[in-house]
């Protein structure tokens, strides 16, 4: 057995879709994968069966983060053959940590460099072997999606699962916390409830405030547990500095030490058009409205093609009436209705002429065939705000907007992360509430589950144009009608928003993590 481990965003789930066949869900969005997948491949006559955990940022059993309760609790129960830990070629010190966290639990582990590629387009230069000697690990570079490298990732990992590479596991050298490390070791040695655990690992773990281990020890003998406080407590008294931070800084110091003199990264003279773009978007103050137009103006884009609004009113504005006309009448939805108008029609009138009563003549042609052609004239509509979405998200747009509205959404007790549920919600309020299982923080999942209903889907569009429409008579204030029932509807999810915060959870401060930016 396999295990895919990976920060968010760095594409464990492309690699596993690569490797399987499968398909799992990928987006250019963190948190994509909160449950476990499971495939098969086969290599050199062995079949080996590939698990993609969830993306995390930490390593623990129990952990309060579905993610990380979810990634520790299968390696440590489960203890996979090989656990192949993927880092980010184009952010390799920051990606790396995670195989610092991994190796502390086992050295039964292949490091995969994903996006390769796009390092070397940025001109950055990874001495692989060097990182294979320093860490006493396969290391592998690769390109998940172009499928680079996978021949020889597939190889190291038996190497590997036969026993004829990996290590112990590592054993970081925490400094002055050391002594209180090996006293909570001994402390714990006879300690049934955590005979699953590698000692030392638990131990760490015990001086760092793991919340899984910790509470694991609280049900089994509350009494150990008072005696290894104290000696968490006594190091960070005597050390003046809590345990956690030290152990952070341990283990990116070890980081820095493996990659100084492994990386070179050979800058350019001038910013290429994605950079110059990142600069626009992530602008404290450029950056929110440039994300607001990216949005509206998409959504402008979908209407115009299904609709041809608002293309035809500018168009009628600026005295280009005959264009105006042509943009109404061949829009998607003009040209679906057209077709079955013209069927109900033309089935109405062999009806009559056959003779049939006229109601039954209507019921079909009118009822039946026009209600059909109503019903459908929506399905491009649909279909092309879903395919909206899933450009936002693999183009990494969408990550961008979601760190740029960050500070606003802040007010209403939700990070950036709910801008995707909320985008999600225009296409359908279902899997809008299903994106939410991407948050790390319970109160920010349940607030934005919550609030996801007030986003308007394509369900209720009917009923938003027909209450448009009931508005005002002309093309113009129809448009404007439509522009403001959207706006009231999202001002009622921030509110929904901000309401259950304060009613359910007494607070409206919205919980801090990191957003990530894919390249």
């Amino acid at each position: 057995m396999v295990a895919l481990v990976a920060n968010p965003n760095v594409g464990k789930s492309t690699l596993f879709n690569t490797l399987t066949g499968a398909t799992a869900h990928v987006a250019n969005w963190p948190g994509v994968t909160v449950g476990v997948n499971q495939g098969y491949v086969e290599h050199h006559g062995v079949r080996l069966k590939i698990v993609d955990l969830p993306g995390t940022y930490g390593l623990s059993a129990g952990a309060k983060q579905v993610a990380e309760a979810i990634t520790g609790e299968f390696i440590i129960r489960h203890q996979p053959d090989v656990v192949v830990v993927l880092a980010d070629a184009t952010a390799l010190e920051r990606t790396l940590y995670m195989a610092v966290l991994v190796l502390e639990l086992t050295g039964r582990v292949v490091l995969a460099i994903n996006m390769m590629d796009v390092a070397q387009k940025r001109a950055i230069h990874i001495d692989l072997d060097g990182l294979e000697g320093e860490l006493g690990i396969p290391v592998v570079g690769i390109s998940a999606l172009r499928g680079l490298g996978l021949g020889v990732l597939l190889d190291r990992i038996l190497d590997v699962a036969q026993g004829r590479a990996g290590r112990r596991p590592l054993r970081v050298d925490y400094g002055p916390l050391e002594p209180y490390i090996v006293e909570v070791e001994r402390l714990i040695k006879d300690c049934e409830a955590l005979s699953g655990y590698p000692r030392r690992w638990a131990a760490v773990k015990l001086m760092e405030g793991d919340e899984g281990v910790t509470e694991t020890l609280r049900r089994a003998d509350p009494a150990l547990l008072k005696r290894v406080l104290e000696v968490r407590g006594r190091a960070e008294s005597e050390l003046r500095t809590a345990p956690e931070e030290m152990m952070v800084q341990a283990r990116y110091s070890l980081v820095s030490e493996i990659l100084e003199g492994r990386v070179k990264i050979t800058r350019l003279a001038s910013l290429g058009l994605a950079e110059r773009l990142d600069k626009i978007a992530l602008h404290p103050v450029v950056g929110p409205i440039f994300s607001l137009l990216v949005l509206f103006s998409s959504f402008i884009a979908v209407f115009a093609v299904n609709t041809g609004s608002p293309v035809d009113i500018l168009l009628g504005y600026l005295g280009l009436h005959r264009a105006a006309e042509l943009v109404g009448e061949y829009s998607l939805v003009s040209l679906i209705s057209g077709f079955f108008d013209s069927m109900a029609g033309l089935l109405e009138g062999l009806l009559l002429e056959s003779g049939s009563p006229g109601w039954l003549a209507s019921l079909l042609s009118d009822g039946v065939v026009s209600g059909l052609g109503l019903v459908l004239s929506f399905l491009p509509l649909v279909f092309t705000v879903f395919l909206l979405l899933g450009v936002l998200q693999d183009s990494g747009v969408m990550s961008r907007v979601a760190v740029s509205l960050d500070r606003f959404f802040r007010r209403f007790g939700v990070s950036g992360r709910a801008v995707f549920p909320a985008v999600l919600g225009f296409g359908c309020n279902v899997p809008a509430i299903l994106a939410t299982r991407a948050m790390d923080d319970d109160r920010e999942r349940i607030v934005t589950a919550l609030a996801a209903p007030m986003i308007p889907c394509q369900a209720r569009l009917i009923v938003t144009v027909a209450l448009a429409a009931s508005i005002a008579q002309t093309p113009a204030g129809q448009a404007a009608g439509l522009e403001r029932l959207y706006a009231v509807h999202v001002a009622l999810y921030h509110l929904t928003a901000l309401i259950r915060n304060i009613l359910i959870f007494k607070t409206s401060v919205s919980p801090h993590h990191n957003l990530e930016i894919p390249p």
